[in-house]
């Protein structure tokens, strides 16, 4: 079970790695909100950047 769920977190970091990283190198909150714009709508809701 430990092994599904670590590899279920590293699969999740790797196809969402463009949106990690946007938010980590954003500047201002600005920035940083817009990087919501990567993520699918079904996700956004759950891992966008509170304003």
């Amino acid at each position: 079970m430990a092994l599904v769920i670590a590899g279920s977190v590293f699969t999740v970091q790797l196809v969402y790695k463009d949106y990690y990283d946007c938010v980590s190198d954003s500047l201002t909150s600005t920035q940083r909100q817009n990087c919501s714009e990567l993520l699918p709508e079904p996700l956004r809701s759950y891992l966008e950047v509170p304003e």
